[in-house]
């Protein structure tokens, strides 16, 4: 990956970040639990999840994109995770082909309950879930 492009990923997932540490709370909680009312936002974890095409034509160029955030948000978790929420993260395989793309997203909110998808890849792909999401 250039130089250019690690620049781009890096500034993704700072914005992410940001993003997730926006969902914990700030006010006082009588109760002395912390709890979310979104899905995939527990009060310990924030679960998240993409497709990518770790197989396929576009591989080659992308594959490595998934492990590479993961091995990121582990970084995250070991340091305190966001808020104190660890971030659990999962990505499947789409091959670069929407149908497989449509069945996974439905599996990552329906099954996994994710509270987000990230770093999707692909307007074929995104075509055939824009709907769903």
């Amino acid at each position: 990956m250039g130089g250019n492009a690690l620049r781009i990923r890096a500034i993704a997932i700072v914005c992410l970040a940001g993003l997730l540490a926006a969902c914990g709370t700030s006010g006082d909680n009588s109760s002395g639990t912390n709890t979310a009312s979104a899905p995939g936002i527990t009060a310990t974890t924030i679960t998240i999840g993409s497709t990518q095409p770790l197989t396929g034509r576009a591989a080659p160029g992308y594959s490595e994109i998934s492990p590479s955030s993961n091995a990121y948000f582990n970084y995250v978790n070991d340091h305190g995770g966001i808020n104190g929420r660890k971030i659990t993260y999962y990505y499947y395989d789409d091959g670069y082909n929407p149908t497989n793309t449509a069945s996974l997203t439905r599996k990552l909110i329906l099954e996994d309950k994710v509270f987000a998808m990230f770093s999707a890849l692909g307007t074929p792909t995104h075509l055939a879930v824009v709907d769903y999401i």
